[in-house]
């Protein structure tokens, strides 16, 4: 009896200072570079997607043509939101832009990263299926940087020196984390990855297929698509594990550059997709090596302005 009370102690002992670690590490100061950097380059992102959408501008804001609707599909369909006169387009698509520029710049983010987040919100409200998930992402995302920005309200605002509290760049990193996890899992245990070695091989001619990947398809050797299917399955369920672990990070990183560029290539219209994703890296890197790039940026930016 006393021997399994010393292990019952042992595992609380235990527990407790695994809770300890996870608070430190989720909460602890941090230095708040990577994320500053993160909420510029996201948001252009976002603006380079949108781009993607404004050629179509009377099908998408206004009620110019069809679109689904509680009525038309179910009542349990999410209503669209208030679609925009057609003269009030531009003057509000232009007054965003400015919005946005200013944020991606560092001007009054406290206060435009919630006309960001509005502004996804908006995207996806007034066209559910055009919106898909990549602008789920950008909602969220807004919403959590938004949510880090009142840091002064929930006591984690910036110290004297300039560090925040830790948890709006680790959500950021664990909600990428759990992306990969979840469609490599996906992949392999509802999908035909695991089974067909020419999965990608047949991806590759679907309704995405580009120039590059007809090319592709008709070129490169069957090998060549196998190593590819499962260099992308391991990279995806294996993510937690390379992107958290110091020795193999920036090889994650390389890894995962090549990965979305592929994406971007052989499948049409993902650029968008692989660039927002992208973006993600800039929190796994470390602050002393993003201090030295933005200080040497800043000395060639001095010296060639001088």
């Amino acid at each position: 009896m006393i021997e399994v009370g010393s292990q019952l102690r042992l595992v609380a002992a235990w527990f407790a200072n695994m809770c300890s670690w996870f608070v430190d590490k989720w909460f602890q100061r941090h230095d708040p570079i990577a994320l500053r950097i993160f909420e510029g380059v996201f948001a252009a992102t976002f603006l380079f997607y949108l781009t993607y959408q404004l050629p179509h501008w009377q099908f998408w804001l206004t009620d110019h043509g069809f679109r689904l609707t509680a009525e038309t599909l179910s009542t349990n369909y999410p209503h669209a939101a208030p679609l925009l006169p057609a003269q009030w387009v531009w003057p509000v698509v232009i007054t965003f832009v400015v919005f946005a520029l200013m944020f991606i710049v560092g001007i009054a983010r406290n206060v435009l990263v919630w006309v960001m987040l509005l502004g996804a919100v908006y995207a996806q409200m007034v066209d559910q299926p055009s919106a898909f998930t990549i602008n789920k992402v950008y909602v969220a995302m807004f919403f959590i940087l938004a949510m880090g920005r009142l840091g002064v309200v929930f006591g984690d605002g910036p110290d004297d020196d300039g560090m925040t509290s830790a948890w709006p760049t680790r959500v950021i990193q664990a909600s990428l984390l759990i992306m990969y996890l979840g469609a490599g899992v996906c992949k392999a245990a509802h999908g035909d990855w695991l089974s067909r070695p020419d999965i990608l091989w047949t991806h590759a001619q679907g309704p995405f297929r580009t120039a590059i990947a007809a090319w592709c398809v008709n070129v490169l050797p069957a090998p060549f698509w196998w190593v590819m299917a499962y260099g992308s399955l391991s990279f995806e369920v294996f993510a937690p594990v390379i992107f958290l672990w110091r020795k193999t990070r920036i090889y994650a990183i390389l890894y995962g550059i090549v990965f979305h560029l592929s994406i971007a290539i052989l499948m049409k219209d993902l650029i968008y997709f692989s660039v927002q994703m992208m973006t993600f890296y800039i929190l796994f890197l470390s602050p002393a090596m993003l201090h030295r790039w933005t200080d040497r940026w800043r000395k060639s930016s001095q010296a060639a302005q001088t």
